[in-house]
């Protein structure tokens, strides 16, 4: 599966709408939109919900910027596909650093009993995987992880193979039927 960001936008309604339209034009399988404000945004989910039944939409929610977790049960009824917990800033802390395993673990738990797909992303490295892939995400996301020097350069063959060893030879417990492909568990 493919997906695609709609980029850095404000949490506003119309905003977002637009670009959800033009970036699902481009035929990928799922649009992920940030969620930089979780609190008070039923407003923006009423008017995400059309798209969210047309398109699959992920939301993306931001651990360094303390979001509402309570929002996954309105994200479920507004028909978003999944949701998706990363970090905005990328100044060398990784999402472990804002996060704690079981609140990891809890938002994985609450985001699969309301069926959405859910992954973890956050300048995540290939050291984290034996702690990341217990927890039970339906994929993790690594960006720089996967590139010659950083998550705007090019991508690495060679560590793109080093994520897929680790992946491969991690030891933790899968869901029937997960496959471990390039940087991601998917189901």
């Amino acid at each position: 599966p493919v997906s695609a960001t709609v980029g850095d936008l404000p949490t506003e309604a119309s905003v977002l709408a637009g670009a959800v339209v033009r970036i699902a034009a481009t035929g990928v399988d799922y649009v992920k939109l940030g969620l930089f404000r979780t609190h008070a945004i039923q407003a923006v989910l009423t008017e995400l919900a059309p798209l969210a039944r047309s398109h699959r939409l992920i939301a993306v929610l931001f651990a360094d910027l303390a979001p509402c977790l309570p929002v996954l049960p309105d994200l479920a009824d507004a028909g978003f596909a999944g949701v998706m917990l990363d970090t905005a800033r990328k100044g060398g802390k990784t999402l472990l650093d804002h996060a704690e395993p079981e609140l990891l673990r809890g938002f994985i738990e609450q985001a699969r009993d309301l069926d959405l797909l859910c992954g973890l992303a956050g300048s995540l490295a290939r050291a984290q995987i034996p702690d990341l892939l217990p927890l039970g995400a339906d994929y993790l996301g690594f960006r720089g992880a996967l590139c010659e020097r950083g998550r705007s350069s090019k991508l690495s063959r060679s560590a793109l193979e080093s994520i897929r060893c680790a992946l491969s030879a991690a030891d933790s417990p899968r869901r029937p039927g997960w496959e471990t492909g390039l940087g991601e568990a998917r189901p």
